[in-house]
């Protein structure tokens, strides 16, 4: 949909710059909320909007985004500017 003119309704039109990935590789922008991330975790979304965290257990939920491809350890990572707290893009495979 990456610029393609979608109609919300009254005549406005606002154009689309949203990804959406469902299967294969990719990224999720995940937080600490959840603990460390380790290779092979689920990752889930998080109470933090738009960000993901490391799964409590491993089965695949209705709130289960993808599973990590990389480990994070938040003790290593600075605190993101932007947000206030730690972040990080990391490479994810989806289901």
């Amino acid at each position: 949909l990456k610029g393609k003119s979608l109609n919300y309704g009254k005549g406005s039109a606002k154009k689309s710059t949203h990804q959406v990935f469902a299967l294969g590789t990719g990224f999720a922008l995940v937080t600490d909320t959840g603990g460390d991330v380790a290779v092979g975790d689920l990752i889930a979304s998080s109470n933090r909007n738009g960000f993901g965290e490391r799964q409590v257990d491993d089965v695949v939920h209705s709130f289960t985004i993808a599973k990590s491809v990389i480990a994070v350890i938040w003790l290593n990572e600075p605190i993101n500017a932007k947000y206030g707290f730690k972040t990080r893009l990391i490479p994810v495979t989806y289901r």
